[in-house]
Protein backbone atom coordinates (compact mmCIF):
# COMPACT_ATOMS: atom_id res chain seq x y z
CA UNK A 1 0.00 0.00 0.00
CA UNK A 2 3.10 2.58 1.07
CA UNK A 3 4.86 1.98 -2.65
CA UNK A 4 1.25 2.20 -4.36
CA UNK A 5 1.12 5.41 -2.64
CA UNK A 6 4.74 6.81 -2.70
CA UNK A 7 4.16 6.27 -6.82
CA UNK A 8 0.95 8.20 -6.67
CA UNK A 9 2.99 10.69 -4.65
CA UNK A 10 5.74 10.77 -7.34
CA UNK A 11 3.54 11.74 -10.09
CA UNK A 12 1.47 14.17 -7.81
CA UNK A 13 4.48 15.75 -7.20
CA UNK A 14 5.62 15.72 -11.07
CA UNK A 15 2.23 17.35 -12.12
CA UNK A 16 2.44 20.03 -9.70
CA UNK A 17 6.00 21.27 -10.48
CA UNK A 18 4.36 21.35 -14.03
CA UNK A 19 1.64 23.14 -13.40
CA UNK A 20 1.11 26.56 -13.77
CA UNK A 21 -1.52 26.46 -11.01
CA UNK A 22 -0.56 23.98 -8.69
CA UNK A 23 -3.21 22.33 -6.23
CA UNK A 24 -1.99 22.57 -2.43
CA UNK A 25 -0.08 19.84 -1.20
CA UNK A 26 -0.39 18.92 2.55
CA UNK A 27 2.08 15.82 4.35
CA UNK A 28 -0.26 13.14 5.21
CA UNK A 29 -0.85 11.14 1.93
CA UNK A 30 1.47 8.17 2.63
CA UNK A 31 -0.46 7.57 5.47
CA UNK A 32 -3.99 7.92 3.24
CA UNK A 33 -5.10 11.43 4.10
CA UNK A 34 -6.61 13.87 1.44
CA UNK A 35 -3.46 15.95 -0.07
CA UNK A 36 -5.82 18.99 -0.48
CA UNK A 37 -6.48 19.05 2.98
CA UNK A 38 -4.42 19.19 6.21
CA UNK A 39 -4.19 15.98 7.75
CA UNK A 40 -4.99 17.25 11.12
CA UNK A 41 -8.41 18.93 9.85
CA UNK A 42 -8.95 15.04 8.90
CA UNK A 43 -8.31 13.38 11.78
CA UNK A 44 -7.76 13.83 15.47
CA UNK A 45 -4.67 11.44 15.44
CA UNK A 46 -2.53 13.72 13.51
CA UNK A 47 -0.87 16.57 15.23
CA UNK A 48 1.17 19.75 13.65
CA UNK A 49 3.90 20.44 16.07
CA UNK A 50 6.96 22.55 15.39
CA UNK A 51 8.70 21.67 18.70
CA UNK A 52 7.56 18.43 19.84
CA UNK A 53 6.68 18.23 23.61
CA UNK A 54 8.77 16.23 26.60
CA UNK A 55 5.96 13.70 26.79
CA UNK A 56 6.26 13.01 23.14
CA UNK A 57 10.14 12.93 23.81
CA UNK A 58 10.20 10.33 26.42
CA UNK A 59 8.35 8.06 23.92
CA UNK A 60 8.78 8.96 20.12
CA UNK A 61 7.82 7.05 17.40
CA UNK A 62 9.90 7.12 13.87
CA UNK A 63 9.38 10.71 13.26
CA UNK A 64 10.55 11.79 16.61
CA UNK A 65 13.23 9.90 16.51
CA UNK A 66 14.53 11.37 13.71
CA UNK A 67 13.90 14.80 15.01
CA UNK A 68 15.96 14.18 18.33
CA UNK A 69 18.78 12.78 15.41
CA UNK A 70 18.76 15.78 13.53
CA UNK A 71 18.50 17.93 16.79
CA UNK A 72 21.18 16.32 17.76
CA UNK A 73 24.05 16.73 15.39
CA UNK A 74 22.93 20.76 14.84
CA UNK A 75 24.30 20.70 18.31
CA UNK A 76 27.76 18.79 17.68
CA UNK A 77 26.08 15.82 19.86
CA UNK A 78 26.83 12.19 18.43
Amino acid sequence: VLEQRADEHDERDLSRRLSETPEPYHNGVLFGYDAGLPADEQSDDWVVSITPSAEYMQQPDLAGSAWKHVERRHRGDD
